[in-house]
C-alpha cells in the first residue's frame, strides 16, 4: 500500500470483482447525480420562481396591516436569508480553497 500526500491510502492490488463493482458503482453514482440535477431543474427551480413571484405580488399589492402582506414579506425575507447563507458558504469555501493552495505551495 502507498499513502498519497493527502493521507489517502491507495491499494493497486484489488481483486477483479472489486474493480468491476467500483466501475459499476461509479456509473450508478454519476447517473444518480444527473437524475437529481434534472429533477431539481424541472421541479424546484420553477416552484421557487413561482413562490417568489407570488410573494413579490403580495408585498406590492397588499395593505401593510394585512396578513397577506406579511406572508409575502416573511417569504421574501427567508429567501434573502437563504441566499445570504449560500453566498457566505461560497465565500468560505473559496477562502478555504485558497488557504489550502497557499499551504501546499509553502510546503
Amino acid at each position: 500500500m502507498r499513502a498519497a500526500p493527502s493521507g489517502v491510502i491507495y491499494d493497486y492490488h484489488l481483486p477483479p470483482k472489486e474493480k468491476l463493482a467500483s466501475r459499476w458503482f461509479g456509473l450508478a453514482y454519476a447517473i444518480g447525480i444527473a437524475t437529481v440535477a434534472v429533477q431539481f431543474s424541472l421541479f424546484s427551480l420553477p416552484a421557487t420562481c413561482y413562490a417568489l413571484r407570488q410573494a413579490i405580488g403580495q408585498v406590492a399589492d397588499s395593505d401593510v396591516g394585512g396578513p397577506v402582506f406579511w406572508d409575502g414579506a416573511i417569504l421574501l425575507s427567508l429567501a434573502a436569508f437563504r441566499l445570504a447563507l449560500y453566498g457566505k458558504g461560497a465565500q468560505t469555501a473559496l477562502r478555504d480553497r485558497r488557504n489550502k493552495r497557499a499551504v501546499r505551495q509553502v510546503q
